[in-house]
């Protein structure tokens, strides 16, 4: 969209490396300085790192989006997100800096492991106990 919030382009692209870039290319030719996008999840993230260094994005929160009026398509969100973007009715979602990303991730999947590792204690226990077998009576979780 232009500064008057008139459309000058409408294309879709894959998600594939080669059709990001393509996006941005595009974008750059058309002096696009500012990209807000829809959070959903790890299907952003490679547009992102593509788009990161070229402009100022915003993730929107999708729960915000679904709140306006008006029957969903790609399309329409796209167009109804370029006008919530230019009229600054965006606030962004938190992102890490390019440098904490990859921590951020790290101590999720040691929250997963260690999560996991508790759930399968507590179902071989039970599993023993089934059995006649009440090793929690005499080992704390703390021992194991």
């Amino acid at each position: 969209m232009d500064a008057r919030g008139q459309k000058i382009l409408e294309k879709r692209y894959g998600t594939l490396t080669v059709e990001p870039t393509r996006l941005r290319d595009t974008l750059v030719t058309y002096g696009c300085g500012r990209v807000a996008m829809e959070s959903t999840g790890i299907y952003r993230q490679p547009i992102w790192r593509v788009l990161e260094s070229d402009f100022s994005l915003k993730l929107a929160n999708p729960y915000f989006l679904k709140q306006l009026p008006g029957r969903r398509s790609d399309v329409k969100d796209a167009h109804r997100i370029a006008q919530c973007l230019q009229k600054e009715l965006i606030r962004g979602s938190f992102v890490p800096d390019r440098d904490l990303q990859p921590v951020r991730l790290l101590t999720r999947q040691c929250r997963r492991l260690t999560e996991n590792r508790v759930r399968l204690e507590q179902q071989m226990d039970s599993q023993l106990q089934r059995c006649n077998i009440r090793f929690s009576n005499y080992v704390s979780g703390q021992g194991l």
